[in-house]
């Protein structure tokens, strides 16, 4: 029994200075208020940087003539997107990052025809004259 308190003795004794050694070794974590000009100044990440990648990719020539052949305004087609909420810029996004390259463009025209046709049944837009 005396044996078995020095070793629960000593293996608590291990265990507390180990345990109180790593706080020395956690960096210490400040957090404070950041003005407007230093947010505004970061680069966009997140849904911003994922609304801008989408409209690079519609802003590309081959993108916009292909609109044009459907009959629809590569400008609809931005301000369109820029009213997209951030799950359905996320969904696009991640849509058009994981669409092979040299395929798929139907999809995309297909997918921004859906949304053009959504945006004119919930009336936000008037561009397709057979949706009421």
């Amino acid at each position: 029994m005396r044996i078995a308190t020095k070793f629960h003795k000593l293996l608590s004794l291990a265990l507390v200075s180990s345990l109180s050694s790593i706080s020395f070794y956690a960096p210490v974590v400040q957090a404070s208020l950041i003005g407007t000009s230093t947010a505004l100044a970061a680069p966009t990440f997140g849904v911003n940087g994922e609304r801008a990648h989408v409209l690079a990719l519609l802003q590309r020539q081959d993108v916009q003539s292909q609109l044009q052949v459907r009959g629809v305004d590569p400008a609809q087609v931005q301000a369109r997107v820029n009213a997209l909420n951030n799950s359905e810029v996320h969904a696009l996004a991640t849509q058009l990052d994981q669409a092979p390259a040299g395929a798929g463009g139907l999809e995309v025209v297909l997918l921004v025809f859906l949304i053009l046709i959504i945006t004119d049944l919930a009336g936000i837009t008037h561009i397709f004259t057979f949706v009421h």
